[in-house]
């Protein structure tokens, strides 16, 4: 699911990181909470507000960042045949979140030790096994077919390198439509599916059926019935017309306007997901606020500053100034929050 405002076509199940204070946020929120996708069930989920309690957000983080000991990893020499030839999707499965997060684990190498990028590697790890393991099975059901140029193609075209760095800073995030083809789907509309990723382009697994996307407002829609049946690393199809998403009730629901309640659905482009109380929420336009002014989260105040605990937009602290949120998504230092001294340290070139 794409953060609140955002549209789910272009919405990847690799969590884009945004440096803020050292933290990891959505695509569409600079507030310090942490839009962390896991991988992707295909099941429709509450839409990211942005406002996301720190206690949820750093539970997901502590989940993501410690791969399950028990989870389901495939042997090394694991591989599928197609068309007579046997692919193994782990190495692609292993480098492409990596190379994905190569912005940030590149341009700020030097800070390796900070929970932002333990939580980029930890995630990385997380999401292999699984993606494995589906890509196998989508590989020997004959619903995707691979593709070794693409796979090529799409690692180089995401990739950093020291050159593309920012004097501070991570760089910019890379996409490639490559990457959607490496393994591509093949089943044709009305064919039987597990995941989006087995379906030809233009097609999202609806139940367990390829289909097209609702054509008017309010169409039927639905999520792949099977669970964990994303392989991680492809955009979530579109099911529903621009302006629209696919919630639990099988049908698709416009976006929130401004005061639209948005506990359990997203705001139009453009306005985000205030919480004005534990169960009030409502789509408001953005306005950041200066030094000074009153808040709730960091992304009501402008850019240098965060939302403190008092509720007031103050400017972050510089290296060496004491602090306490040492959350990986925390906010309050120009760089982060060092959990052993408790003072704020450098990240990527910070001050």
């Amino acid at each position: 699911m794409a953060a609140c405002g955002a549209d789910d076509s272009d919405d990847t199940s690799i969590p884009t990181p945004g440096v803020d204070g050292g933290g990891v946020d959505g695509s569409a929120t600079k507030d310090g909470s942490v839009t962390t996708p896991p991988v992707d069930s295909g099941t429709p989920s509450k839409p990211d507000t942005g406002t996301t309690p720190d206690a949820t957000a750093d539970a997901a983080l502590a989940d993501a960042a410690t791969p399950d000991a028990d989870a389901d990893v495939p042997d090394a020499d694991a591989g599928t045949t197609d068309g007579g030839v046997t692919v193994d999707p782990t190495a692609f499965c292993t480098e492409f979140p990596l190379a994905s997060y190569s912005f940030f684990l590149t341009c700020c190498a030097a800070d390796d030790g900070a929970p932002v990028m333990q939580f980029l590697r930890g995630f990385a790890g997380l999401v292999a096994p699984q993606c494995v393991r589906v890509l196998n099975k989508s590989l020997a059901d004959g619903r995707v077919v691979y593709d070794a140029a693409k796979d090529q193609s799409c690692l180089t075209a995401v990739r950093t390198t020291t050159g593309q760095c920012p004097a501070v800073g991570p760089g910019a995030l890379k996409k490639s439509d490559d990457c959607e083809l490496v393994f591509r789907g093949i089943v044709a509309e009305g064919g039987t599916c597990t995941g989006d990723h087995e379906c030809v382009t233009g097609l999202a697994c609806q139940g367990t059926t390829c289909k097209k996307a609702a054509t008017v407002s309010g169409g039927a829609c639905d999520y792949p019935t099977a669970s964990d049946n994303s392989p991680g690393v492809s955009a979530e199809r579109t099911r529903c017309i621009a302006g629209e998403d696919c919630y639990g009730s099988g049908q698709c629901v416009p976006h929130g306007q401004v005061d639209d309640d948005c506990a359990f659905d997203y705001c139009a482009d453009g306005l985000y997901c205030q919480r004005a109380g534990a169960f009030d929420w409502s789509c408001q336009v953005l306005v950041p606020g200066d030094a000074g002014a009153t808040c709730d989260v960091d992304v009501e105040c402008n850019d240098d500053l965060y939302c403190n605990e008092t509720g007031t937009c103050t400017a972050k602290k510089s290296v060496g100034a004491a602090c306490t949120d040492t959350n990986v998504n925390g906010a309050e230092c120009k760089g982060y929050c060092d959990d052993a001294t408790k003072k704020c340290v450098s990240f990527c070139g910070s001050n």
